[in-house]
């Protein structure tokens, strides 16, 4: 993954312990837009076209410590194999935090180093997972594990942005859609039928994008219902 040393949008992510959490604020950079042509659940998806797009997160100024189980989620839409695609990423500088891309054509992480999972196919919508069970980070294609990393796997979540990096580089070239970030555990490590259905929030949800929309539209909302 591309490096840097500064970053252009983003500021902390929090969730409430003593309540419902606060939506945070997302906002795009680059050509980001809802794309009604092409979607898995809901009527549209959220478009990047590989050059400086992104959404950026944000929200108050108390962050999240998740050093136990959680997932990282969403439908995929690749549009080519070629350089790395970010999903979701929580770093504020060059190193710690993770982020979760597409590396070519394979579901992969990245934390001072990439570990790579199972392939994607072009032009194809497929559910991917990331999730931290009992200390391993396990990776999913639509419900088959393959792929895992055993450290590095906490996170303490600052600034994160949807599609790009935090120095706007690895950009999505593709579409995005469903993406949730949860603390919890949610699927089987043995492998899973992936969701038939939008993700509903729920207690363990941090963040839920439906990325809904008119198409061409810039606004993008974190479901907390």
């Amino acid at each position: 993954m591309p490096l840097g040393a500064s970053r252009l949008n983003g500021l902390s992510r929090f969730v409430s312990s003593a309540g419902p959490r606060t939506a945070a604020t997302l906002t795009t950079h680059g050509n980001a837009q809802v794309d009604t042509a092409q979607y898995k659940f809901g009527g549209a998806s959220a478009l990047f076209d590989g050059a400086s797009d992104g959404i950026s997160v944000s929200a108050n100024v108390v962050g999240v410590t998740l050093t136990g189980d959680y997932t990282i989620e969403a439908w995929v839409r690749i549009a080519t194999t070629s350089g790395s695609k970010s999903v979701f990423d929580f770093r504020q500088e060059s190193t710690g935090y993770p982020v979760y891309f597409i590396s070519g054509a394979f579901i992969a992480v990245y934390q001072g180093g990439t570990t790579n999972g199972g392939t994607l196919s072009v032009n194809t919508w497929h559910h991917c997972v990331w999730q931290r069970s009992s200390g391993s980070i396990l990776m999913f294609v639509d419900g088959v594990q393959s792929g895992s990393r055993t450290s590095g796997t906490s996170i303490n979540w600052g600034e994160s942005d949807i599609g790009s990096n935090y120095v706007l580089g690895s950009v999505m070239n593709g579409h995005i859609d469903e993406l949730r970030v949860s603390d919890t555990a949610r699927y089987s490590t043995g492998g899973f039928t992936p969701p038939t259905s939008a993700f509903s929030s729920d207690a363990n949800t941090l963040l839920l994008v439906h990325a809904d929309g008119s198409d061409g539209s810039t606004t993008f909302t974190d479901d907390v219902s």
